[in-house]
């Protein structure tokens, strides 16, 4: 059975507000006939409203289960809302452990305690011995968020948790275990839709009465209760519950009507752009047509040279200087495949069977096997131009 509340108000732009009471025992059995307030419960309620702006928490409770003020509090801090913590009349405990969650407030005559944490234990010494130690360790981690809440030092926290602290709510504000007293009965939405007080000086005045209670944007560090925080230290939420500053006699205008969006015109897509000729190149930026043609020539030295080279490598005989000759420096230059295939055409005219004189020579360069069957002319034919080919590049180191 839930004895907690969960309500949702809606701000003047719409915006989600819940308000959570939490007036019970956290995660009680034979404490509360109720069975307290079910951490499960409250948890799963949270997350229906993740887009929630502001958690307005009410807190009235001795306590309860220490993991269970644990989960609450680490419930809070995840949520993407900003959460304020109101202590309407006693955070003990297990409880005070989710007031640390967000902005604490104390209700007048409200009280906080906060004590190690206490356990039964059933056995003999030795298991006893060992539930002291566990005892310890949860005493470090509630230690650890009362730290990061008021930023004392370990051992003073240690010190006030040892001692079983009661204090109130002025005091808690001045140890740091809140931030701030509240004069009025607050109903936990700090974004209530009510409008400002214009003649109150204080109202809204962000250089002046709020700073104490309110985080305070001042460049690159927040200003909270005293004490300048670099932003890259903090949480984001505290970023986001940070003020900025107005100067001083800054007006604050309306912002003005967005003017009507003019009609849209059909405009036709511009052409694309004619292309250069060379003159219009070599008189605009003659640098890289200059550039462009030194390129060319160089890419064209190479591959002559490369295929005067390729030519030589075929190790003609001496009877194919003209043809080579012709080759390399005719009208119509051919390759060395073209140049190989001549020379086999120009020898079979002139009665010379080039290549049955070269065929084992040609089956070696080329990997045919010994007592392969014969291939057709044509295929020989190709073969040899291959290996000719292949034998002029392995002599020199080439590429097969």
């Amino acid at each position: 059975m839930k004895i907690f509340n969960l309500n949702v108000k809606r701000g003047a732009d719409g915006s989600k507000h819940l308000d959570l009471q939490i007036h019970g025992v956290i995660d009680g059995d034979w404490m509360d006939e109720d069975g307290g307030v079910s951490t499960s419960d409250v948890i799963s309620d949270l997350q229906q409203h993740l887009d929630a702006k502001t958690i307005g928490v009410r807190i009235n409770s001795v306590g309860g289960s220490a993991f269970g003020g644990v989960a609450l509090y680490n419930a809070l801090q995840a949520h993407p809302a900003e959460v304020v913590c109101i202590v309407e009349g006693l955070a003990a405990s297990a409880a005070s452990l989710v007031a640390m969650a967000g902005k604490t407030c104390m209700g007048v005559g409200a009280m906080m305690m906060i004590h190690p944490p206490l356990t039964m234990a059933l056995g003999n010494a030795a298991e006893l011995r060992r539930q002291a130690d566990v005892l310890d360790k949860v005493q470090e981690g509630i230690a650890a968020i009362y730290t990061a809440k008021t930023g004392l030092s370990s051992k003073d926290v240690a010190d006030i948790v040892n001692a079983e602290t009661w204090m109130t709510a002025e005091e808690a504000v001045a140890a740091g275990f809140a931030d701030e007293v509240m004069s009025d009965a607050a109903d936990g939405d700090p974004d209530e839709d009510e409008e400002p007080d214009e003649n109150d000086p204080e109202e809204g005045d962000e250089d002046g009465g709020e700073e104490d209670s309110a985080p305070l944007m001042v460049g690159d560090v927040v200003r909270w209760r005293g004490v300048e925080f670099p932003i890259a230290n903090l949480p984001q939420r505290i970023i986001n519950m940070a003020k900025k500053p107005v100067p001083p006699g800054a007006v604050i205008a309306s912002a003005p009507a967005p003017a009507p969006a003019p009609a849209l015109a059909l405009v036709p897509p511009p052409a694309p752009p004619a292309p250069l000729s060379r003159a219009e190149i070599e008189l605009r930026a003659p640098e890289i047509l200059n550039a462009i043609k030194a390129e060319a020539h160089a890419a064209g030295v190479a591959a002559e040279r490369a295929r005067l080279q390729a030519i030589d490598d075929l190790g003609l005989p001496a009877g194919c200087a003209e043809l080579a000759i012709a080759a390399k420096y005719g009208e119509k230059p051919i390759d060395a495949p073209a140049l190989a295939m001549a020379v086999i055409k120009a020898g079979k005219q002139a009665g010379f069977d080039l290549l049955a004189q070269r065929r084992v020579e040609s089956r070696a360069l080329a990997a045919v096997v010994s007592g392969a069957p014969e291939q057709t002319a044509a295929s020989d034919e190709a073969r040899l131009v291959k290996a000719m080919v292949d034998g002029g590049n392995s002599r020199r180191g080439g590429a097969k």
